[in-house]
């Protein structure tokens, strides 16, 4: 048996051992002290830890955002791919991508605001509100999912004759407002991204929204507010939104809030321009 001289030998040995492969250096501390030699250990095995929780909640973010519904094929935007030179005014395009970023901290930080990005099409609502969820996959452990309205329409719609709309409906709504039943938790960060063209894209005239997909929204806005995140982007004015919706759904999805609604009066359609 060996004496506890010896066993402290050993264990030293053991250690330096693990630096070794490692490829860290010796500690200037006692070895054979076993508390200096655990807290060496803590100190030089957090960096890998960290690591680790980033690695961890990256994984976790992608295996959200990946059971996103989109218009067509995913699409991918950063605050570095924001180009307000493209726009004739330029300083607006600055302070939209400035206020979109400074949000995106708060909420990162885990704020559960609100945020609605109104304007036409083509001025960059789904690219900002994109890259604010970029920023937040970087910066925070929270997770995410993008949901085009017009394509959760279409489920709606399909949903008693479509075994599969019918599922991937349910799924949709476990993430956007949580299921406890799945032990599901509602995604820290919803985008809602052009809200209102499931009542019509003519702008002179817009109809009532399915009463279900309605019903639907209300408790996805319900099970959120004050409690996650939601960004809103649409291509509607408030009054032709109200034409669509019942105000109970608009009031606690769209935030009143001037400081987190981003107005994109005055920006040109980019996405014309690149035609």
């Amino acid at each position: 048996m060996l004496s506890v001289k010896d066993s402290a030998k050993e264990g030293v040995k053991s250690l330096k051992k693990i630096f070794a492969k490692e490829g860290w250096d010796l500690p200037d501390v006692d070895l054979t002290d076993k508390q200096a030699a655990v807290d060496y250990l803590k100190k030089k095995a957090e960096p890998l830890h960290a690591e680790w929780r980033k690695e961890n909640a990256m994984h976790n973010f992608n295996r959200v955002f990946n059971k996103s519904l989109w218009t067509g094929e995913p699409i991918k935007f950063t605050y570095a791919d924001w180009q307000p030179k493209k726009q004739p005014n330029e300083q607006l395009a600055r302070n939209l991508g400035n206020q979109s970023y400074l949000l995106a901290k708060e909420i990162a930080e885990g704020k559960p605001y609100r945020v609605y990005l109104a304007g036409k099409p083509g001025t960059g609502k789904t690219s900002l509100a994109l890259a604010m969820v970029d920023f937040i996959r970087n910066n925070s452990n929270k997770t995410a999912m993008f949901v085009s309205t017009d394509a959760l329409a279409e489920l709606y719609a399909m949903r008693f004759d479509d075994k599969q709309a019918q599922n991937r409906l349910y799924e949709l709504n476990a993430y956007m407002k949580g299921d406890k039943r799945l032990k599901i938790e509602p995604v820290d960060v919803l985008i809602l991204d052009d809200f209102g063209t499931e009542g019509g894209m003519r702008t002179d005239k817009q109809s009532q929204v399915r009463v279900d997909m309605q019903k639907g929204l209300f408790a996805v806005a319900d099970a959120r507010y004050g409690n996650q995140a939601t960004i809103v982007t649409t291509n509607n004015t408030m009054a032709e939104l109200e034409a669509m919706y019942n105000e109970k759904l608009l009031s606690r999805l769209i935030t009143r809030n001037p400081k987190r609604r981003l107005v994109f009066n005055g920006m040109t359609d980019v996405r014309a321009s690149m035609i």
